[in-house]
């Protein structure tokens, strides 16, 4: 779920509480006494009746495990509804709609760790097989034959790579294996080397279109549809990949996936 889409903060708590285990059955109970007042309360507050305190709707937060941008819109949309003042709700209006927007930089919600230099990325983000090497060594030490062998390049073309994620910091050398060095990297949107990281990654997926396999997942849909579905659609795009980091990050690594994600618009519409 996207809790930047939500107007009612009450209704956020009910849909989140419907996903956790048993769909939610008695949950309302447990997030009751973790904020430290009675379950008649908190059906009172679910039942917009009453609400809760600024310091334990923070404490609700924490039940539901929100991350903490989901945490100031979920305290500012609590402000907003009870704001009974024309003039400061129309200002925390504008903060909500300023943390939605900030929600929908995805780089916004995802830590990264290491930052290249614009020297670095013009080498790192030039080739799919630099991501590929240091992913390669993220699931275990490996040796120069190994990633030889793994990719198919010419050892030439390895051994220069190797070098470079070295020397950035990537990848680290010990005992003639190669091993993970930062945990991730990542180019914003605006960044001049974008087009081709895009480029290289979807280049690889059209190669494995040819290849028969089980694991993957090649669709195409051009489709018509409203602007408020198309916006709806976006949102949820932007949640899963939010969902999708929540379990690569703790996941042991064993293989090597690659997700690529297009939606957008076809042709030019008046506004």
């Amino acid at each position: 779920m996207d809790v930047f889409s939500y107007d009612d903060y009450r209704l956020l708590i009910k849909d989140k509480l419907s996903l956790l285990p048993k769909s939610g059955h008695g949950q309302a109970k447990r997030l009751a006494e973790y904020v430290g007042v009675s379950t008649a309360f908190i059906s009172q507050v679910l039942s917009h009746t009453r609400h809760l305190a600024p310091e334990q709707n923070f404490l609700v937060t924490e039940f539901l495990g929100l991350s903490e941008m989901e945490t100031r819109y979920f305290l500012k949309l609590m402000e907003w509804e009870k704001s009974g003042n024309h003039k400061h709700k129309k200002w925390l209006r504008k903060a909500l709609d300023s943390i939605r927007e900030e929600s929908k930089k995805i780089s916004s919600r995802i830590q990264f760790q290491k930052v290249l230099s614009d020297e670095e990325k013009a080498i790192f983000y030039s080739d799919w097989y630099y991501s590929a090497i240091r992913m390669h060594c993220s699931i275990a030490p490996r040796s120069l034959n190994d990633l030889v062998a793994f990719l198919g390049l010419p050892r030439s073309v390895v051994t220069k790579s190797l070098q470079f994620l070295a020397n950035c910091g990537l990848i680290t050398l010990k005992d003639e294996l190669y091993e993970i060095g930062s945990m991730s990297t990542h180019v914003h949107a605006d960044s001049p080397w974008v087009m081709l990281h895009h480029s290289n990654w979807r280049k690889k997926a059209l190669e494995n279109v040819k290849l028969p396999a089980t694991e993957k997942v090649h669709y195409t849909s051009p489709m018509t549809l409203s602007q408020s579905d198309a916006e709806k659609i976006q949102a949820m795009i932007h949640k899963m990949i939010e969902e999708i980091g929540t379990i690569v990050d703790p996941s042991p690594a064993e293989q090597i996936m690659c997700l690529n994600i297009d939606w957008f618009r076809v042709g030019k519409y008046s506004e």
